[in-house]
């Protein structure tokens, strides 16, 4: 997990990555209080191009993710439990504070079809080194 947390605090600074137990506690519930999971770290890009940075951090370490948006869910769906959670640090929280935020929902979609492409092209590429079909 350190390695998660040094390349993640390099794309979006130190005080938007925690790890520590004391400051996950805000983290572990959100709108219905009587469900309790607490993440293995929070991470809170403040931008669209953070967000897809760090997506691709975690499919590389392959570290599942959460994305949360205000934690005001009255189901716990947007509960972590021991794996990172992805919120937006959004001083408009209270305007969305029914969902994930739109640009947080569309910076992840973008990322992970970033990373489906490139995995395809990889894929693709192996294929034709090994003269074989894609789905062989």
């Amino acid at each position: 997990m350190s390695d998660a947390i040094e390349r993640l605090t390099k794309i979006v600074g130190a005080k938007r990555v925690l790890a520590r137990e004391g400051e996950l506690l805000t983290y572990e519930s959100d709108g219905l209080p009587t469900y309790h999971r607490r993440p293995s770290l929070a991470v809170f890009p403040g931008s669209r191009q953070e967000v897809i940075e760090v997506v691709k951090v975690l499919a590389d370490l392959r570290l599942p993710f959460v994305p949360r948006g205000s934690g005001t869910g009255l189901s716990g769906g947007a509960l972590a439990d021991g794996v990172v959670l992805l919120d937006g640090l959004d001083e408009n929280a209270h305007k969305h504070a029914f969902g994930v935020s739109e640009d947080l929902k569309y910076a992840i979609r973008e990322a992970i079809e970033l990373l489906g492409n490139e995995a395809a092209t990889q894929l693709r590429a192996l294929a034709e080194d090994q003269k074989k079909s894609v789905f062989s």
